[in-house]
């Protein structure tokens, strides 16, 4: 007979059935303490958030990355950013949840996923977790190697030229809006390429798929 000490005996059995003697059957798994995990996310997030504050490029090189990408978009028939925008500023109510809703999900959105991820799936948790950490790390060097002026900075901050946009976070600022003029020093406002925002909530419908 096989036996495993503390093991119910159709595991055992299941295990003998699949090929697997009670030597080589698997360990379980580490248990996770929640402190610790608050602990790694945290000081590695602040870690993310003050290198790429430092990363920030030229304000002249993120204005030329800008044009570069609106001109490729322009050249592909999907450069329609202005016009979306333009479509919605007089709904005041819809310019302001989306500032809401942008500035605020990407976060929220993350950390309920990695709570859900740690309570309801403790074995794919840390997969999932060293995947978004790693993700993030990996941002830094599009950072740094390609600052990028947002649509909503162009007229403000490209050299006197009119592109169109408007820069909704100056005009109806959430509670927690930093102006560009302000931010400077304080946050990196050409930290667009890549999103984050875009690729944290990916990360986030990946993990709960």
């Amino acid at each position: 007979s096989i036996t495993m000490p503390g093991a119910p005996r159709w595991k055992v059995l299941l295990r003998a059935m699949r090929g697997v003697s009670p030597e080589h059957a698997p360990h379980s798994l580490p248990r996770l303490r929640w402190w610790k995990e608050v602990c790694i996310v945290g000081l590695l997030y602040l870690l993310y958030e003050t290198s790429r504050n430092s990363l920030e490029g030229s304000t002249s090189m993120a204005f030329r990355n800008a044009v570069k990408i609106m001109d490729i978009q322009g050249e592909l028939g999907i450069n329609v950013e202005r016009n979306w925008q333009r479509s919605i500023l007089g709904q005041h109510w819809l310019v302001e949840f989306a500032n809401y809703f942008y500035g605020s999900l990407w976060v929220v959105g993350t950390v309920v996923a990695l709570i859900w991820l740690y309570h309801a799936r403790p074995d794919a948790y840390p997969r999932w977790r060293t995947t978004l950490m790693v993700a993030t790390g990996v941002a830094l060097l599009g950072f740094y190697v390609f600052p990028l002026m947002p649509p909503r900075l162009l007229d403000s901050l490209g050299h006197g030229k009119h592109y169109g946009f408007v820069d909704t976070l100056r005009r109806w600022p959430p509670f927690w809006a930093i102006t560009a003029d302000r931010a400077q020093g304080i946050s990196n406002r050409f930290a667009a390429m890549p999103s984050m925002h875009c690729g944290w909530a990916l990360w986030v419908t990946c993990a709960v798929a």
